[in-house]
């Protein structure tokens, strides 16, 4: 027995309802990491071979030492690895604040919380009168 909603299916197995509807097309897929780097949906808007060729583009400012502009079309595209790279930059240059900002919207969940723990400690030192 079957019966369909506005916009999902439903099939009944062993007594249990289940949803069987197939992911939309072009929905993106996420590594074991939670973050995806697919062609998809960025925050602003953009998809499709718009955001691919946005993507390239951001690459190429990037490799070429345009950092600035390539960091507004990773966050534009929300494009993970760009974003990672664009943290990793502002983490050697000691720019904590804009590394964390950008492994967030990255959703990377490790160098976060690395700098969020370095930051927790720099804090305590502070409060405990130590130098951190």
């Amino acid at each position: 027995m079957s019966r369909t909603g506005s916009a999902q299916k439903f099939s009944q197995a062993g007594g249990f309802i289940v949803r069987t509807e197939k992911k939309p097309e072009g929905a993106e897929k996420a590594g074991k990491d939670g973050r995806s780097s697919a062609p998809g949906k960025g925050p602003g808007g953009v998809q499709g071979a718009e955001r691919t060729a946005l993507i390239r583009k951001g690459n190429e400012l990037y490799n070429n030492g345009n950092f600035s502009l390539a960091e507004r079309i990773f966050i534009t595209t929300g494009y993970s690895d760009g974003l990672i790279r664009m943290g990793d930059y502002h983490y050697k240059k000691n720019e904590y604040i804009e590394a964390l900002d950008m492994y967030l919207k990255a959703s990377d969940k490790a160098k976060s919380g690395q700098i969020i723990e370095r930051m927790v400690f720099v804090i305590r030192e502070w409060l405990s009168g130590g130098d951190a």
